[in-house]
């Protein structure tokens, strides 16, 4: 891939995301399902192409963990990040768009890829 993904050094998880974390980060609170968190995300193909991002529109994104309507692969990768947290998630289809894709840009049973960094997380 363009992004020279080596999924070897990531962590599967049982649900078939793979993720890795770059510097953990500080805070006192991992994010967890009801907790508000507020991050900025880049989302790639698995060909370098920059599908959406928050930084794209210039603003950090708030959401409420597993209550926001995200994709699964999302909402799981954001679970046990802490404040100043860096992680990159590769998300299956499965957990992703699946068949239907969100096109233009993600195709029909794409691999979707998420760079994620945390800025603020509350307890729900």
């Amino acid at each position: 891939s363009q992004l020279g993904l080596d999924i070897t050094t990531f962590t599967k998880t049982a649900s078939g995301l793979y993720q890795k974390d770059g510097p953990v980060g500080i805070g006192s609170i991992a994010a967890d399902s009801g907790d508000t968190v507020s991050i900025d995300y880049t989302l790639y193909r698995t060909d370098g192409v920059v599908c959406d991002g928050s930084r794209i529109r210039g603003s950090t994104v708030t959401y409420v963990v597993g209550v926001s309507q995200l994709i699964p692969g999302f909402t799981e990768g954001l679970k046990g990040m802490r404040v100043g947290g860096k992680r990159r998630i590769v998300v299956p289809p499965a957990l992703g768009y699946g068949v239907a894709g969100s096109p233009p840009c993600i195709q029909s049973n794409a691999i979707l890829i998420f760079d994620l960094s945390m800025y603020g997380v509350r307890s729900g």
